[in-house]
């Protein structure tokens, strides 16, 4: 492998996912960064300093909490905005000082993933002219970035320069400084620096270029185009209660909300007023959801259980939800070959009473009661 291929390789920094040992956040209201963003979209596309101009428009998913971070910048160059969605409201995030714009080192970014300890690194390359005192053709330079609050953070990690005198290669020392290299020695830090991690196939940021002036349509297609990217799901050791009964569930936080298995929610209201009972359409790809039916243990393996590190969910490419034989849209994520499903999500279709009870840190499910939100 040449130094050029291993450096398109990209480098990164591991971002420990802490277990989620404590109350999860799910009963905050869900984040539509949806109409967020479009309504923002609307603001940027009519009420540019100069008049409307046309937008380039990224959108990546940093901390992999399934809502995406949004990057513009004007068509002119000079305006450069980015945002993330949380917590209902939409906010602007800060770059460190000194740097352009990220978008177009973001549209580039790879996800690595650790499935040995659920660590994860977000990269990006690009090429540049040469620099540095070199005089001939360039090089490539290997970032990593990690989004901490509300600070998108960058820290150049490998540098492959080239030329007439020859190739020199670098990569960032303990005081972030870049230490010179000889070309074994650059593929030693490289290899070392990606052992247990594995390139993510299906992680890649959204780019859309939108013309000047709103136009719904428009903004709607850029935002229904977005490709859903694996999200961080964290094991959850929370206490739940089903009635009185202390009940032990596999779940997932992802993105501040739990999500449970939906057979394993199932067995757990069978007998109650709110049973039901799970299905499958091999013809239609359909889970089918039947209410006020006897639960039915599915015949054959069940799916890998729950691990002590972060794992990485997908939605599903095939496959709907049908209620009562109507389709219902459900947020779900598959996790280890299960699939998992939004706690109020169900409570809400099925109508049951869901609450966090915070003398007791617990989740708290009561079939004798309707939901309420």
């Amino acid at each position: 492998m040449t130094i050029r291929s291993l450096a398109r390789r990209g480098a990164a920094l591991a971002l420990s996912a802490a277990l989620a040992l404590t109350a999860p956040a799910w009963a905050a209201p869900q984040d539509d960064w949806q109409t967020l963003y479009k309504g923002e979209l609307r603001r940027l596309l009519t009420q540019g300093a100069a008049g409307p101009q046309s937008l380039f428009a990224v959108l990546a998913d940093l901390n992999l909490d399934g809502a995406p971070e949004l990057f513009t910048l004007s068509s002119d160059g000079l305006t450069q905005r980015q945002y993330t969605a949380g917590e209902g409201r939409l906010s602007p995030l800060a770059m460190e000082e000194g740097e352009d714009w990220g978008g177009r080192q973001l549209q580039n970014l790879r996800l690595y993933f650790n499935s040995q300890t659920g660590q994860y690194k977000l990269t990006a390359e690009y090429s540049h002219s040469a620099e540095n005192g070199f005089s001939a053709s360039g090089g490539i330079s290997l970032y990593e970035y990690s989004l901490e609050g509300q600070t998108l953070r960058r820290q150049l990690q490998f540098q492959y320069m080239e030329a007439s005198e020859g190739a020199a290669y670098y990569c960032v020392g303990e005081d972030s400084e870049l230490v010179s290299l000889s070309g074994s020695q650059y593929r030693k830090k490289m290899d070392d620096y990606y052992q247990g991690f594995s390139l993510i196939s299906d992680y890649a940021p959204s780019v859309f270029a939108l013309s000047a002036g709103y136009d719904e349509a428009q903004v709607d297609r850029m935002l229904k185009n977005y490709r859903p990217c694996p999200v961080q799901a964290l094991p959850a050791q929370t206490l739940v209660l089903v009635g009185d009964a202390q009940i032990s569930f596999d779940i997932y936080n992802i993105g501040g909300s739990s999500y449970f298995k939906l057979r394993d929610l199932a067995q757990a209201l069978s007998g109650s007023a709110k049973q039901f009972n799970v299905g499958w359409d091999n013809e239609s790809r359909q889970v089918s959801i039947e209410a006020g039916k006897v639960y039915q243990p599915a015949v054959g393996a069940a799916g890998e259980p729950l691990s002590a590190v972060p794992a990485l969910g997908r939605q599903p490419s095939d496959g709907g939800v049908s209620f009562g034989g109507r389709p219902f849209e459900a947020e779900k994520y598959n996790i280890g070959g299960s699939n998992y499903f939004k706690l109020r999500d169900l409570a809400q279709l099925l109508d049951f009473q869901v609450l966090w009870d915070e003398a007791s840190r617990s989740i708290q499910i009561d079939p004798s009661k309707p939901y309420t939100p």
